[in-house]
């Protein structure tokens, strides 16, 4: 049931906008290979640039979709939960990270997750973690 609800709600990220690029070393390639499911290539580009940059929320925000989509789930629970809170990618990190521990069936940690969410009444994903909170949570939990 829990893995439904995940199936309800999860959306793939469609990715940056990029320009085609000839060096290798580049975040649009990155991009390039993260839009045509090459997940592996994508997880490559992505660790060789979060190298050189450790607070790249970003990178670090990719790396958590790109583990995921590999079915490293613990490894982008990881990645997800490095996003700071004044990052851009911050409600869509705490979503994805909703939906994550809905796959993996970690209710407790979902439910928690999905506090948080519903906690921010500014929270773009708030209208979606209502709904999920609505099979969720048994009505003396809310």
């Amino acid at each position: 049931e829990n893995k439904l609800m995940y199936f309800l709600y999860v959306m793939k990220d469609k990715g940056l906008p990029v320009e085609m690029s000839v060096n290798i070393q580049t975040f649009n390639d990155a991009m390039n290979s993260y839009k045509i499911g090459d997940y592996h290539s994508t997880q490559k580009y992505l660790l060789n640039i979060l190298h050189n940059n450790q607070a790249n929320d970003t990178t670090i925000f990719y790396l958590g979709l790109v583990e995921y989509e590999l079915g490293n789930f613990i490894k982008s629970q990881e990645y997800f939960n490095a996003i700071s809170d004044s990052s851009i990618y911050c409600p869509k990190a705490e979503y994805r990270l909703l939906l994550l521990l809905l796959k993996i069936n970690s209710i407790n940690d979902a439910k928690a997750e999905c506090k948080k969410i519903l906690s921010n009444p500014n929270h773009p994903y708030r209208e979606k973690a209502e709904l999920i909170s609505k099979e969720l949570f048994s009505e003396s939990e809310k």
